[in-house]
């Protein structure tokens, strides 16, 4: 698509084009590359898949830097998993790209708080002025951010362009709030083709009404319920001076899987 989208950038949160998202996003795939070595030679950044050439000339101006710009891409792609670990979309990544699927390509929530978890694991990664601990609370803000996101719509007041809530009744955002204005699918059914891998085999709660429970999780397709065996630390004790011994237990639990 060739619509504005909304990204997060300099920490606000502003409409930027689709094809913007994309380059940025790219970035992510540098932590699906396993295979490439260090990032210190300038003909190393010509075989980095799926970068365009704009990048690939950054790469080799900021050799330096470029490690840990994977390991920012790494970073970024944990904390989103973490923080959608329960919910029917988690970040799963895939070989290709964008690793997120075209739903990041869209102007969906998704992909504007993947653009702004990416801007933030790189950074991190790179100024190293931050612990894994401080990207984790950016995390929770930005979740916090998603799931209250504003659904908006371009309008024009005279020359200008504007992005305004798509229902009147709610009040115009602020410059740190997410916007969106395209409906995020349901991610409910396997759709390789965008990137969506659906809900088929996820584990859910089968006594939660929220979003991790197997009604909402399965989509109403109902869901398998196995035992299992675990195994857990128990009993620990700590012995002076200093370490905790503790025994190994065992114990069944039922599993629910959606079908």
């Amino acid at each position: 698509g060739t619509g504005p989208r909304a990204v997060l950038r300099d920490g606000v949160f502003l409409p930027f084009w689709s094809s913007c998202v994309c380059v940025a996003v790219s970035w992510l795939y540098l932590a699906k590359l396993s295979s490439v070595g260090s990032i210190s030679e300038e003909e190393t950044c010509e075989k980095l898949k799926g970068l365009i050439q704009r990048q690939v000339q950054m790469c080799k101006r900021n050799l330096e830097v470029m490690d840990s710009v994977r390991r920012g891409a790494q970073l970024a792609i944990e904390e989103c998993q973490f923080q959608f670990r329960s919910r029917r979309w988690n970040c799963s990544t895939l070989d290709a790209l964008p690793v997120f699927g075209k739903v990041v390509t869209q102007g969906t929530r998704e992909a504007a708080f993947v653009y702004a978890i990416s801007s933030a694991g790189v950074a991190f990664a790179v100024t190293r002025a931050c612990s894994s601990g401080e990207l984790d609370k950016l995390g929770n803000v930005l979740k916090e951010k998603f799931d209250g996101a504003t659904e908006v719509e371009q309008s024009e007041i005279g020359s200008t362009k504007v992005l305004v809530p798509k229902n009147s009744q709610f009040k115009p955002h602020t410059d740190e709030d997410l916007v969106y204005l395209d409906s995020s699918p349901d991610f409910c059914d396997h759709d390789l083709k965008n990137g969506v891998l659906g809900t088929s085999g996820r584990q859910c709660n089968k006594t939660s009404k929220a979003i991790d429970g197997c009604e909402l999780m399965c989509c109403g397709r109902g869901f398998h319920t196995d035992e299992v065996e675990v195994v857990e630390r128990c009993s620990c004790k700590f012995h002076w001076c200093c370490f905790v011994k503790c025994k190994q237990c065992h114990r069944v639990v039922e599993m629910h899987t959606c079908r």
